[in-house]
């Protein structure tokens, strides 16, 4: 006869919550239900109790643990139809999360909406959008079982993401000066022309890994910027991976864009012309890696005896300086490629000490007379 009762349940943060709980010996084996009153209790398990008297044992003709389940609908439902890159993020999450956690070794027929969500509590150091992710790729995951038959409800469906703990990175971008002593450092360097274009474009890594010299008119000073080039992880259909090279259209639909040389760059680019076809390669003429590019970046960092500077950091200064020059948002937004203005205004535009100092200064001569300072 079954059993009903409230229990309650700890979270990680040490806030407690109650939940009916609700048990019924099938088999042997004693199977629990959870839900927020005793009556769903009592539909779960009239539900398990009729969903065992129709199927019996077929339910589990075929016992996956979690993580093993989530591999193979990996690579039978997901891997043929998206790409190598989108494919290397499943797997990280798989590989991070799933495969080694204590869910992932239960089996998935054994997991119930309280373990899951459990899970998910247990993550809340992670970033939102990660979280999102996650519970995208579990909750497939389970349907793709229902779908076989293996288990008959999906228990991801209602997970709740928890608030995030993540600390949110700050956006780096470069101060006037900081700038003066990159542009004089990177000078130096062999791979000067990569950083200065970096910096005077606002092109992503991607796109100037990318980027040959037929898109590149020198005469008219224009940069046609129309692919991307990324090094991901690229799984074989034994579980075997190689890093090969994702090439595809730039990250949004305003990606596809025409970004002018400023008159200073144009005698640089035209200095490293040769018969390569890409215009930034290593010297064997492939595409260069990102970590060769970091490499570089910090060495120029630390030779212009300034903070470590990200490469992506080159982006939000060039968006900002165009700003704090009277450049309009709208075309700020149409040089860097962003799918809108609000990404402009939310990401790239921030005020830097130098732009706060301006306005204290311009208030000050709005200030500046004689009927206000008696």
């Amino acid at each position: 006869m079954a059993s009903y009762f409230k229990r309650e349940f700890k979270k990680k943060d040490g806030t407690t919550y109650t939940r009916w709980v609700g048990e019924e010996k099938i088999n042997g084996k004693t199977k629990s239900v959870y839900g927020k009153t005793e009556k769903e209790c009592k539909a779960k398990i009239k539900s398990l109790i009729l969903e065992h008297e129709i199927y019996g044992n077929e339910l589990k003709k075929n016992i996956y643990t979690l993580s093993e389940w989530t591999y193979k609908q990996l690579y039978e439902e997901v891997k043929p139809h998206i790409q190598a890159s989108t494919f290397e993020r499943y797997m990280s999450i798989y590989n991070t999360h799933i495969k080694n956690s204590v869910i992932g070794k239960t089996s998935i027929t054994d997991i119930n909406q309280i373990d899951i969500q459990n899970f998910f509590n247990s993550k809340n150091d992670m970033a939102t959008g990660v979280l999102k992710i996650m519970r995208y790729t579990i909750r497939r995951v389970f349907e793709y079982a229902k779908k076989h038959d293996v288990i008959r409800e999906n228990p991801c469906i209602g997970i709740k993401i928890p608030p995030s703990k993540a600390k949110t990175r700050d956006i780096i971008i470069m101060t006037l000066d900081e700038q003066e002593k990159f542009i004089e450092a990177a000078s130096t360097r062999d791979n000067k022309a990569l950083f200065l274009t970096a910096l005077f474009t606002g092109l992503r890594m991607g796109e100037l890994i990318a980027l040959k010299w037929e898109n590149v008119d020198l005469k008219n000073g224009t940069i046609n910027v129309c692919e991307s080039y990324k090094r991901v992880r690229a799984y074989t259909d034994n579980g075997d991976s190689e890093y090969i090279i994702d090439k595809k259209a730039p990250k949004t639909k305003n990606g596809n864009r025409i970004v002018p040389i400023p008159t200073k760059l144009l005698p640089i680019l035209k200095e490293i012309r040769t018969d390569n076809e890409l215009v930034f390669c290593n010297a064997k003429g492939q595409p260069m890696t990102e970590i060769t590019i970091r490499r570089e970046q910090k060495r120029i960092c630390e030779q212009a005896q300034i903070r470590y500077i990200n490469f992506h950091a080159l982006r939000h200064t060039y968006a900002t300086r165009l700003i704090e020059n009277g450049i309009d948002v709208k075309t700020v937004s149409m040089l860097v490629g962003h799918a809108d203005i609000q990404t402009t205004l939310n990401i790239y535009v921030h005020s830097t000490d130098d732009t706060k100092k301006n306005a204290v200064n311009t208030l000050d001569k709005f200030f500046n007379c004689k009927s206000y300072c008696k």
